[in-house]
Formats: C-alpha cells, structure tokens, sequence
C-alpha cells in the first residue's frame, strides 16, 4: 500500500485516513485474542491521544462501540487470578476514557 505523505502529515493522520487500518483495528478487537485486543486498544490510545479529530474518526468508524465490546467480553470472562486480563481490562477502560473526555481545555484569547 502506498500513501503519500505532505510535509504536515504525521503518523496519526496517516493511519486515521487508510480505512484497511481502522478494518483490522475493528477485526481485532472483535474477534482477536485477548492479546490481539489489548495491542489494538494500545493503538487506538496513540491515536486518540491529544488528537480530538482522532477522537471523532474512531467514534465514527465504530471502533468505540467495539472497545466497549471487548471490555464487557473481558470482564465478564475475568477470574480474580487473571492479570493478563487485568491489564487488558485497564488499558481498554482507559482508552474508552480518553475517547469520551470532554475537550476541557480552553483557548487563550
């Protein structure tokens, strides 16, 4: 695949435009390893992090709805012996955190 970048592109611009990345994101998510889901959640938090038209691309593209998903399947799944679903479990919520923030920072006028 190849995908030209301007000089004022970065990274997170980049992936947020390439719809065959936000499809895998979402594959994964539903139907990955718990493993699988924790990288994606860890790859939306970049993206969305600081970045509220990231914030709007991934509400968009439903990829919140399937965070959520992936959160209830982990947490219904968990034993209180699971770490590996913890940290799935922590990432996942924080992420969903980010993503739904309120914008609260203010402008200087």
């Amino acid at each position: 695949m190849h995908f030209y970048c301007s000089p004022g592109m970065t990274v997170k611009i980049v992936c947020l435009h390439i719809g065959e990345f936000l499809q895998v994101l979402h594959q994964k998510l539903a139907d990955g390893a718990l493993v699988e889901k924790t990288i994606a959640a860890s790859m939306v938090w970049a993206l969305v992090a600081n970045n509220q038209k990231g914030k709007v691309v991934i509400k968009c593209s439903g990829i919140d709805a399937k965070l959520q998903e992936a959160l209830n399947q982990l947490q219904l799944l968990s034993t209180s012996e699971d770490t590996e679903s913890d940290e799935g479990i922590r990432i996942i919520s924080s992420v969903l955190q980010i993503i739904y923030a309120e914008n609260n920072t203010t402008r200087k006028q």
